[in-house]
């Protein structure tokens, strides 16, 4: 899946467990409850995708992905160690539970 254009795309609940998804674009794509299990991610664009309790045990290279802008990372399973954090406060990602609340956040 290695640049493949995924955007606007509903991959709720999804097994991309050890996919290359380097270079993919995620925008607006609903991923939530999705595998990220072992995935390399470089270089991938998630801005204002629907990342909610998604997997991301093992994940690979995520310090490389290219925008989480928005993105949504609220519930997140399994993350490395500071990605939470390094999410929110360097790459702009939001962390919000209620769905009214995420949709106006967002398309602001």
């Amino acid at each position: 899946m290695q640049r493949a254009d995924l955007s606007e795309v509903d991959l709720y609940d999804a097994d991309l467990s050890h996919t290359n998804l380097k270079e993919a674009n995620f925008e607006r794509s609903r991923l939530g409850q999705s595998y990220l299990i072992g995935a390399d991610v470089s270089n991938a664009n998630f801005e204002r995708a629907d990342l909610r309790h998604v997997n991301l045990d093992g994940i690979q290279n995520y310090k490389q992905i290219a925008s989480l802008y928005k993105a949504n990372v609220y519930g997140i399973e399994s993350p490395p160690e500071g990605f939470s954090e390094w999410t929110i406060d360097e790459m702009e990602a939001v962390s919000i539970s209620d769905d009214n609340e995420w949709r106006t956040a967002r398309l602001s």
